[in-house]
This record gives structure tokens, sequence and C-alpha cells, in this order.
């Protein structure tokens, strides 16, 4: 699999099919694996681009190497740049659409139209950092060793227990190797309140289309964020994937695919 070098480590990422490139962004402490029922789908009518984010799979950060959203933004424009993925359709999953959103915001030439999956806002916040909190109050243990942490590597394969195997198995096994440094700080960096601030902004000022998925059986609190997200743009859409919490793509990958092709065939596909 293709690797490139950037000044702050190495990303890992494939592509599959021909056509109109699609560019996938998983959301936080998940691989490309998150993805691979839909690339297996779409990749018959587009070239679909998936890779690791840093810190995961077999993306690789450098020690010095930070882990801002910003960051992560610019992996995605280094990876848009070496498949030559540029009028793409973006797609990102929960802390993943941040990130598509801020790079295609301060990227614009990236992107034809974009879609946001599941809602990375306060609920998903919590889960993420006030475990974290919680754990390093009562274990005593440094941030950067609570990634391996058993309670929370089990909160974390709960997150997962809607996928079917052995993507389950796999997601978990990628996160239980990843850098845990990567998955505290990532999160950390969400859960600031000037990031929710420029994601908002950035995806209010979007000009191509937008798609938001929501899981029909997502928590409510997540189902709300994406459609209070609705209720501020001009040019977007609103699709539910009935039956499904907030891992669509996996849980119900025909129904997933099927809405993302509609959308990008609606709006020009070349």
């Amino acid at each position: 699999m293709p690797l490139i070098e950037t000044s702050t480590g190495t990303l890992s990422w494939e592509q599959h099919g021909d056509g109109p490139p699609v560019v996938f962004v998983s959301g936080w402490a998940m691989s490309r694996t998150c993805w691979a029922l839909v690339v297996e789908r779409l990749s018959k009518r587009f070239r679909c681009i998936t890779y690791d984010p840093r810190g995961i799979g077999r993306s690789l950060l450098y020690p010095s190497a930070t882990c801002e959203l910003d960051d992560h933004a610019e992996d995605l424009m280094s990876v848009c740049e070496a498949a030559g993925a540029f009028d793409a359709h973006v797609v990102g999953h929960e802390l993943g659409g941040r990130v598509a959103a801020i790079a295609v915001r301060q990227h614009p030439q990236i992107a034809q139209t974009v879609t946001i999956v599941g809602w990375w806002g306060a609920a998903r916040i919590e889960e993420a950092t006030g475990e974290l909190a919680k754990i390093r109050q009562a274990a005593s243990l440094l941030l950067q060793d609570l990634g391996s942490f058993p309670v929370l590597r089990n909160l974390v394969a709960w997150s997962y227990r809607r996928a079917p195997e052995p993507y389950r198995t796999r997601l978990f096994d990628e996160y239980s190797q990843m850098d845990a440094r990567v998955a505290y700080t990532t999160a950390a960096a969400a859960s600031d309140p000037a990031a929710a601030v420029a994601f908002d902004d950035a995806v209010a000022r979007l000009a191509m289309p937008v798609l938001l998925v929501q899981g029909g059986d997502d928590r409510e609190a997540a189902r709300e964020g994406l459609r209070a997200l609705f209720r501020r743009l001009e040019h977007v859409d609103l699709a539910t994937i009935h039956g499904s919490g907030p891992l669509p793509m996996l849980e119900h990958p025909q129904a997933f695919a099927r809405t993302l092709s509609q959308f990008i065939l609606e709006h020009g596909a070349r």
C-alpha cells in the first residue's frame, strides 16, 4: 500500500476503482477499516480513496508532531495531493467530518461535495474525553498511558458493538495498537470550544453541496446535532439510515452506499 512521507510522519493510503474520486476520512480512533464495506460497493463506479489517520493503523507519527484538527486537515490535503484527487467528493465520519470541513474550507479545490456522517458534538466529546479524565483521577495514570487502560479499551469496544465481524474485531485491534498520545490529544483538541466554533464556521461557509447522514438509532444528542447543522445550511440534504447506530457505513453498508451514490450523482459527478 502506498505511503506518503510528510514533515510529521508517514500516512498510509489506498485507492480502489475508477471514476470520480471519493475521499473517506475516518472518525476518532478509527482506521480506514471502517469504510471497507462501502468501498467494496462504491468502487464499481467511483475511485475510492481511504487512509489511516495519523497514529493509527499503518500511519506513523513522529514524537514531536502535534494532533490539532488543523494537523489532521493537512493530512487530508496531503492524501488528496498524492492521489491527484481534486474536485473530489469528501466523506467524513464524526470527528472525520470536522476534519473534512476544515480541510475543504482551507483548500476548497479538493472538494466538489462534502458528506458528514454522524455527529461529533457534546455527547461524543464527553465519551472520548470525559471518561479519560475520570479514569486519570481514579487511577493516577499519565494521559499518554490511558489508551491502553482496560476500562477505556472496553468503552471503545462497546462503541463498535454493532459493526459486523471481522470488522468489529479489526477496528478494536487497531485501536488497541494505536498511538495513545494521538488518541487523547486529538480528542482533547476537538473538545476545545474554539474547535466547535471553527467547525461550525467552516461548514456554514462551504459553498458546495453538503450531505448530512445520521443513523436512525443513533443517540438523540447526535441526531439533534446534525439537525441543528442542517438548519444552518442552504445547499444541504439530510439522510437517515434507518436501523443504524453511529456506524451506518458498517451496520448498513448497502443503504449507506446507495444514499451516498445518489447524492454524488445528483450533484454532478465528473
